[in-house]
């Protein structure tokens, strides 16, 4: 009996010495209790918290369509909202605290891609899938690992497609660029300069200046005027983006100039006035689209919140949407479980289209091509 004790010391002892090194050796476990507990994660105060009150909204609104009917696997779902204020600190924070917690089953954030790179890696590592629905930079799904997963474009989709429609449809040959430096410029540059030269494109011109800093592009734009480009493409946001149009304008230049989504809101018209019109944009989302889908979720958005809808309120509602369909697949709340199945996601009925995951990233998604016209962003066409 004695050595059987002393055994059975032994070997808790070695048991315990594992679960140390691995951090835990419970089995895992479907979330309990009478809801299914979603959290979302973005800015909800702060300069950023437009967009992280529209990211919740989104879920909000594919949450209230789910429980209409029928919840999943026969619960309600519940949303869990979490405020990370746009800080990648308090991102890594706020993720640690879904972790600990095995009442969520899965994260919808952190909107910014700062604060979403940094804490994709505490969701891999306490294996609890998170959806980015903003986030476009590429190292958000590159460096997040195996469970971060991203409903939205990134920023080399993005350039991609600017440079397909821009060179295959509108037929720029001789593109010339003027570029911040920056990880976002850098990334929708590089996509765009590849897929570009593939479609047959010369970049004449490659100029980078300091976002915010650099305020005259003179010198810059009048090497450009030299060359006689085709198509001048501002790879910047939207106060810098502003400022080569007002002075491209200023310097009698008529090329066409071209803005990514970055740089695509209404400060951009604000701030250039009359030097805007003409300009092309590209964004993910208009509301003005003619889809039944889009216009029956701006009905529900009005009715609920009594404005108009903003660009990721639909990116939201489909990353809701995306995780329901990864639970009734895995039939199942367990974290792993979902992860697994969100790779087997291909849903036709998404309000930014199909969804569907290639290495964790959005497989097929679009980009929607405006023009500024009288003062306003106009609806074109989707760029493929």
């Amino acid at each position: 009996m004695l050595k059987k004790m002393k055994k059975m010391l032994i070997y808790l002892s070695l048991l315990s010495a594992i679960c140390l090194v691995l951090g835990s050796c419970a089995p895992a476990e479907e979330a309990s209790g009478d809801t299914i507990k979603i959290a979302t994660v973005g800015p909800i105060t702060g300069d950023a918290a437009v967009w992280g009150t529209q990211q919740q909204q989104g879920v909000e609104l594919a949450i209230d369509d789910i429980n209409a009917n029928g919840g999943l696997l026969g619960k309600q779902v519940e949303l869990v909202p979490l405020d990370d204020k746009g800080d990648p600190k308090e991102a890594v924070s706020v993720a640690q605290r879904i972790v600990d917690d095995p009442s969520i089953s899965a994260v919808i954030g952190h909107l910014l891609s700062g604060s979403t790179i940094a804490a994709g890696p505490i969701y891999t590592k306490g294996k609890v899938p998170l959806m980015a629905v903003a986030a476009t930079n590429p190292k958000v799904v590159e460096e997040g690992g195996e469970y971060v997963f991203r409903i939205n474009m990134s920023d080399a989709t993005a350039g991609a497609d600017m440079a397909s429609y821009v060179v295959g449809k509108l037929g720029k040959k001789k593109i010339a660029v003027l570029r911040s430096q920056d990880e976002y410029a850098q990334g929708v540059f590089e996509a765009f300069k590849a897929r570009a030269e593939e479609l047959g494109a010369t970049i004449v011109s490659d100029q980078k200046f300091v976002a915010g800093q650099d305020k005259d592009f003179s010198v810059m734009l009048t090497n450009i005027k030299k060359v006689n480009p085709d198509l001048i493409f501002a790879d910047t946001l939207a106060a810098d983006a502003a400022l080569i149009a007002q002075q491209k304008a200023t310097l009698g230049i008529d090329t066409p100039l071209i803005i990514p989504d970055g740089a695509t809101e209404p400060t951009f018209i604000e701030l250039a006035g009359e030097a805007a019109e003409g300009t092309i944009a590209f964004s993910y989302f208009d509301p003005t689209i003619d889809d039944p889908k889009i216009a029956v979720l701006m009905e529900k958005y009005r009715n609920k919140y009594g404005r108009e809808i903003l660009t990721y309120v639909p990116y939201a509602y489909d990353a809701m949407m995306a995780i329901a369909e990864a639970i009734k697949i895995a039939n199942s709340t367990d974290r792993e479980a979902i992860r697994d199945a969100l790779e087997q996601v291909n849903y036709p009925d998404g309000v930014t289209g199909v969804i569907s995951f290639k290495n964790r990233d959005r497989a097929v998604g679009w980009s929607v091509v405006l023009k500024v016209e009288n003062g306003k962003f106009v609806y074109v066409e989707k760029s493929n």
